[in-house]
């Protein structure tokens, strides 16, 4: 289970050194949809009927969960790397190894942020109705 644990990290330490590929590909992204964006708007709308969008209590709600949604997304994605260097330790010290170390990784807390997370972004019709219907 060591050498596992040691097979199994080594590649995500230098995938996720620091954050610097995440951060490299946020900003190549970021260019691209900044640079492309008439392009993909034209792709995406083939007719040249104007979009109107309404401002009320409903759809801005809408914008708020599905903000959250996505924010936490992100967040839980980029701790995938600490939950897997979790696990495989706390696996490794269920097999008897009694010298590892777990680290400090909230496990109730990623699970429960994945939970809400999920039932925020699929059921964001059902939600915004609950909160207007609370207001």
């Amino acid at each position: 289970m060591a050498r596992f644990d040691e097979m199994l990290i080594e590649p995500i330490d230098k995938f996720y050194f620091t954050g610097t590929f995440l951060t490299i590909a946020n900003i190549v992204v970021s260019i691209f949809l900044f640079v492309k964006a008439e392009w993909i708007a034209k792709k995406l709308i083939k007719t040249d009927n104007e979009i109107k969008t309404e401002l009320n209590a409903k759809s801005l709600t809408k914008v708020i969960l599905l903000t959250v949604g996505v924010i936490w997304l992100a967040k839980l994605i980029y701790l995938i790397p600490d939950l897997i260097d979790y696990c495989s330790k706390f696996i490794s010290s269920l097999n008897g190894n009694e010298e590892i170390e777990l680290p400090d990784f909230a496990v109730a807390n990623y699970i429960l942020k994945t939970i809400l997370t999920l039932i925020i972004i699929f059921r964001i019709e059902k939600i915004s109705n609950w909160i207007i219907k609370k207001i």
